[in-house]
């Protein structure tokens, strides 16, 4: 099986129509637990929105993402995936389909990806409601997945943010390998201090996602350093409006 690893998206990578069924979110052909890892996966990538939505059991025609998986897991077709998909895993639990694909599913005992969204899937957790099959189901797994223990990075680390360039939304990853106080900020090519997304935020031992949200800036190369009391490290952005 291939595994599919997140990241935010946005909207300049869609590049054909295609087929999907509302609830099936890792196109395997069924709608079950399983569906809800790739919201917690793709949570708040954007792309293209369905005009004229349902969740009636039938292929949906719209255009692919930046990443395809995560078309997929924009169950309710509003161009966002978000804690609101969860309701076409429930509308159309149990369904199914012939001519499926494995390509998109995601192995819910992969650490790695598992570490990477803990946060994602803590939201999702506390967003379900009700006990019903769908839900019951999900919620055990999604329990499942929150007690395991996340690997404990050995240095800091500052990731490249994604995508990049990028409007408005771009993921900015790092890690600690102990518990600290860190701040975000961000520059422009003068030097110019135009953005403090993080001020003396307190963060656990592990590896973290930002969504940092731009909207308030122009087009043009910035500047994003990361810094904690022990270390510190700078990269560029590009923001294409």
């Amino acid at each position: 099986k291939s595994f599919s690893v997140a990241r935010s998206e946005n909207l300049l990578g869609q590049i054909a129509d295609f087929d999907g069924y509302p609830g099936d979110c890792d196109n395997n052909g069924v709608v079950d637990a399983f569906d809800i890892l790739p919201i917690g996966v793709y949570f708040h990538s954007v792309g293209q929105k369905q005009e004229d939505f349902s969740f009636g059991w039938e292929p949906k025609v719209t255009k692919t993402w930046y990443r395809r998986a995560a078309t997929y897991a924009d169950a309710n077709g509003d161009g966002i995936v978000d804690e609101m998909d969860v309701i076409g895993i429930g509308v159309n639990w149990g369904n199914t389909y012939e001519d499926a694909s494995t390509l998109f599913e995601i192995n819910p005992t992969n650490l790695e990806i598992i570490n990477q969204h803990r946060d994602s899937f803590s939201v999702l957790y506390k967003s379900l409601s009700g006990d019903n099959e769908a839900v019951v189901q999900i919620r055990n797994l999604l329990e499942n997945i929150l007690k395991m223990e996340p690997t404990v990075p050995l240095s800091y680390a500052l990731e490249q943010n994604f995508p990049n360039p990028f409007n408005p939304t771009t993921t900015i990853r790092f890690s600690l390998p102990e518990s600290q106080v860190v701040n975000l900020t961000v520059y422009d090519l003068m030097g110019q201090e135009v953005m403090s997304p993080i001020e003396n935020g307190s963060f656990n031992t592990g590896q973290h996602d930002f969504i940092l949200d731009a909207s308030s800036l122009s087009n043009g190369i910035y500047i994003y350093r990361f810094q904690s009391a022990n270390w510190g490290q700078s990269r560029k952005m590009v923001i294409v409006k």
